[in-house]
């Protein structure tokens, strides 16, 4: 409902689904809010932006001024200090000899990431191809997370802020594709890695290839110790032999005669990968996916670069990255 000062217009600010959600920033950075304030008749108007941390404490206050002369079109810089969850609100008010009358918008959400989330230069590093061998009947040794680490002193050094990880997981046998998306691989193709999961595991598991845990998360300190952030790959989708296509059949789209349908992006095939239905078990693929992103942030994980997010639901990811931002601030998503 508007009150006697009609507060309107107001921006940054993201309605969706029946609900503003929360603008983002990053601590120290200057947001210029905008909104247009009116009363009736001539008096004029003062206006505050006001800002509040999660629990409703006031942390700042921040007068504003005119746009321009006689637009009621008002603005005012404001920041936050640290990471977090915050709203603000625009308090207006009008004082003349006869009355004082106060006006308050709607809150507006406002979510702080850490700065990694605004800026920062990325380097796209495949564990496999660095130390990998050719070998003299031409196979080829994978490269892994142990020969993997010996690059990253180089990479710190020319100056990158994230290495970003395509998926580390077991890559699937069925319909593997071979060089130059051949549908008739050799034996020695090591396949797609966003064909994700075989009889190894699945987006919780690491492929052999490439070393165990143990050696992954030996890869993320030697990044750390390097001034480098690990990022990895959230991509939500399948081999036909990832577990959960035994498991949870229901997650997958059925065509007619009942076989599960692979991915196309017409006239791309992508034979090899199944993309996820979200229809039939919302809740399971939700906390399957919450359980994966929660695994690999104890691992030292705390940026995920996710694959297709438009494939997804949208209300899928509001969820998503709710939970995860409030148990673990310093988790980001690109």
């Amino acid at each position: 409902m508007i009150s006697r000062i009609a507060i309107s217009d107001v921006s940054p600010s993201i309605y969706f689904g029946g609900e503003f959600v929360p603008v983002k920033a990053v601590p120290h950075e200057e947001l210029t809010v905008y909104a247009t304030a009116v009363i009736e008749g001539h008096e004029q108007l003062t206006a505050e932006v006001v800002v509040h941390n999660a629990s409703g404490k006031v942390v700042s206050r921040h007068a504003m001024t005119e746009v321009a002369p006689g637009t009621n079109r008002l603005q005012a810089s404001i920041s936050v200090a640290e990471v977090g969850d915050y709203f603000f609100v625009i308090e207006a008010d009008s004082t003349s000899q006869y009355r004082t009358v106060l006006g308050s918008s709607e809150k507006y959400p406002l979510r702080a990431d850490r700065e990694r989330a605004l800026v920062g230069s990325w380097y796209e590093f495949f564990p496999r191809s660095e130390g990998a061998v050719r070998n003299s009947d031409g196979t080829i040794t994978s490269g892994n997370f142990a020969t993997a680490a010996l690059r990253i002193p180089a990479v710190a050094a020319m100056g990158f802020d994230v290495l970003y990880l395509p998926p580390i997981h077991p890559i699937g046998f069925a319909h593997r594709k071979g060089a130059n998306n051949s549908l008739t691989p050799t034996a020695t193709d090591p396949g797609v890695p966003w064909a994700i999961g075989n009889a190894d595991g699945g987006h919780d598991a690491i492929n052999p290839e490439l070393g165990t845990m143990a050696d992954f998360e030996s890869f993320v300190t030697t990044a750390t110790k390097n001034g480098l952030e690990v990022a990895l790959d959230l991509a939500l989708q399948t081999s036909p032999d990832h577990p959960w296509v035994h498991a949870h059949p229901e997650w997958f789209n059925k065509r007619a005669d009942g076989t599960i349908a692979y991915a196309e992006n017409p006239p791309k095939k992508y034979q090899d990968i199944y993309p996820i239905n979200f229809d039939d078990d919302y809740e399971g693929i939700r906390d399957e996916v919450l359980r994966i992103i929660r695994l690999w942030a104890s691992k030292g994980v705390k940026i995920f670069r996710v694959d297709n997010p438009h494939t997804k639901p949208v209300h899928f990811w509001q969820e998503v990255l709710t939970i995860i931002n409030n148990e673990s601030p310093e988790v980001i998503f690109l």
